[in-house]
């Protein structure tokens, strides 16, 4: 799946499409005047990345609403949803979905069962499962939410496009590929007739499939899909575009996995030339690009140019995100495996271990990206010579990966060969 804050936005993104129900309750002039304010603030905050600081003025909203409100009303749902996409903001997922799934009862009780925002509602319910890796839990909501919309909108509907790409997109990462692939194909078919063959939306469908075949080793394709994109994209948002930068960048990382690196370098340090000039630094996107030039590096065998991108993009991430954020855990995971690559793994076992902990405090104890760093820390165990350690951690780390992802998942069947090389 793509990058956490990536899907984390998206959470907020489905809130906003919500705050069309507000002031459909029956609230004082005084009261509204005070709900208009607090959703003012809280919008500055969340503009900002300022998560925490809106939090508790989501919570007032919330509690303003049900003071004034006799009854479920539609207009609570905008400040729960607002309040529930907070939370995820901070990890908190169950107090997210249980919010989540109140916005989902109330709407059906108000408007009904086929209403848009109940498949927002549902959409949103399905987000968050995919933020912790629960893809197997974001596939029914994500089929209720597409349902309503086959339902209640024109099959050629733009929404239905983003229902049927993120029911694919779950698919994708459980491995059902045929699935993802007819899915997909169907939100480009939509693109296409709605927006045009050439439009940015369908840059995007073309960039999906591109993903999906080169999840599968299918290189040859992915590259026609990314170039075709690519294409597009220039045309539409010029050749120094943000979306420009995106496709390059998953062409660089598509020559780079199959070992070829001058093309790869040339690509990622446009595609890092252009985000240097149209981002902020905050952006995730800068230190994506700064971390797989150092990946690249390090496949060349140049460590210290290698170290110099990662420390560069760790050096960001924590500046902007904290320590406790899975993107500094995945900066953390580089830096390690560089060193752990060039065989000094006294250095590398404590900076696993600093990643392991961010993921766990993230995202708790059941996410695949937990399962990864249990991994990584077993292997540094394993050729330090602790065998027993390492064995444990690689049998948490298969329990993970067989309850999120299920028994028939390529990663479990890495994480048994791990375990069998102990032997």
């Amino acid at each position: 799946m793509r990058g956490n804050i990536q899907k984390t936005l998206c959470l907020w993104v489905e809130s906003l499409l919500l705050l069309s129900l507000t002031g459909c309750g029956q609230t004082s002039t005084s009261s509204q005047s005070s709900l208009r304010n607090l959703d003012q603030q809280i919008e500055t905050l969340s503009q900002q990345d300022r998560f925490a600081e809106a939090l508790p003025l989501a919570k007032q909203s919330v509690a303003l609403h049900e003071q004034h409100l006799s009854a479920p009303d539609p207009s609570l749902v905008s400040s729960l949803t607002r309040l529930a996409a907070l939370y995820a903001t901070q990890g908190q997922y169950d107090e997210a979905e249980a919010l989540y799934s109140r916005a989902v009862t109330i709407l059906e009780k108000t408007v009904g069962h086929h209403d848009a925002n109940v498949a927002i509602a549902l959409a949103n319910i399905g987000a968050l499962h995919v933020v912790q890796g629960h893809y197997e839990k974001a596939v029914a909501p994500y089929e209720q939410a597409l349902t309503i919309r086959e339902i209640t909108l024109n099959p050629h509907h733009e929404h239905v496009a983003i229902s049927v790409n993120s029911l694919a997109s779950v698919y994708e990462a459980l491995g059902r590929y045929d699935e993802a692939e007819r899915l997909h194909r169907r939100a480009l078919d939509i693109q296409k007739h709605t927006f045009g063959p050439e439009s940015a939306q369908a840059a995007q469908s073309y960039q999906h499939l591109g993903e999906l075949y080169d999840a599968q080793d299918r290189y040859q394709e992915a590259e026609t899909q990314y170039q075709r994109a690519l294409a597009i994209r220039e045309r539409v948002s010029g050749t120094e575009s943000q979306e420009v930068a995106k496709s390059l960048y998953r062409l660089a990382l598509l020559y780079q996995t199959q070992g070829q690196y001058q093309q790869a370098e040339r690509l990622h340090q446009r595609a890092l030339a252009i985000r240097e000039a149209v981002l902020d630094h905050r952006n995730p996107e800068m230190t994506q690009s700064l971390n797989s030039l150092g990946l690249l590096y390090q496949a060349e065998g140049q460590y210290a140019k290698a170290e110099s991108f990662f420390q560069r993009a760790l050096i960001m991430r924590k500046s902007v995100l904290g320590l406790g954020h899975p993107d500094v855990a995945q900066s953390l995971n580089n830096l390690a495996g560089l060193y752990y690559y060039q065989q000094k793994y006294q250095q590398a076992k404590p900076i696993f271990e600093l990643a392991l902990q961010a993921r766990l405090r993230f995202f708790g104890h059941n996410h695949p990206e937990v399962a990864q760093s249990l991994n990584n820390l077993a292997g540094t165990n394993q050729v330090l010579g602790k065998d027993s350690e390492a064995e444990k951690l690689y049998q948490q780390a298969l329990t993970i990966q067989r309850k999120v992802l299920g028994s028939d998942h390529p990663a479990v069947a890495t994480t048994l060969n791990n375990l069998a090389a102990l032997c």
